[in-house]
């Protein structure tokens, strides 16, 4: 809500509401729904599946971890046998979590995105993103080269940038390293590379 209201100058609207934050889970709570979501459903997890499933999500979002097992679940109903090798799980990863119906699970971040910010900064945090997914670090020198791109009618880019950058950081896409900014989760940055990375051109290496 707090993107929505402030695009909309009305934050003080809320100001008398407690914020509650849900976090991701931590790897062992993420690992001990996976093993016991198996256990409830009968699906025979081999040794070292639930942690590998974390691995690759890289945060454990709740959503997420279940729409991981939701999707091994299926294919193990599909094929006529409720059991998970580790080959299987990284073919469910890349086919069905980064896949058709991954996208379809995972495409409201990109609209959520939109409607927060308007579609011309929605096209910079889009490269924004992709720049970050591409090369693993949205650097100050990327953004500093970013700013020499583009040219907005209602504001300044410098702010915009920042206003792109505070949403971000609020909707759980980046954090702040010590090179730049980085994906959180793992999978969002697989999933939106897949979806917009194929013929991006990093910011540094344009025009060289």
């Amino acid at each position: 809500m707090e993107p929505i209201l402030r695009q909309a100058k009305l934050s003080a609207t809320i100001n008398h509401l407690l914020p509650f934050e849900l976090k991701p889970w931590d790897e062992d709570t993420a690992i001990g729904c996976i093993k016991a979501l198996a256990n409830e459903y009968g699906v025979i997890l081999e040794a070292g599946v639930a942690e590998e499933m974390v691995k690759s999500l890289g945060c454990c979002i709740p959503h997420h971890v279940q729409m991981f097992f939701s999707h091994i679940y299926d294919r193990s109903k599909r094929k006529g046998k409720l059991e998970c090798s580790m080959k299987e799980a990284g073919e469910v990863y890349e086919n069905e979590m980064l896949g058709v119906r991954g996208h379809a699970e995972l495409t409201h971040y990109e609209e959520r995105l939109e409607m927060v910010l308007g579609k011309e900064l929605f096209t910079l945090a889009v490269d924004m993103l992709t720049e970050a997914s591409v090369t693993g670090c949205l650097t100050k020198e990327a953004i500093a080269a970013l700013q020499k791109e583009y040219t907005l009618e209602e504001a300044d880019i410098v702010e915009a940038q920042k206003e792109v950058v505070w949403v971000l950081e609020h909707d759980g896409y980046i954090i702040q390293s010590k090179e730049g900014y980085v994906f959180v989760s793992k999978l969002l940055r697989d999933w939106w590379k897949n979806r917009h990375g194929a013929f991006f051109t990093p910011v540094l290496k344009r025009g060289v």
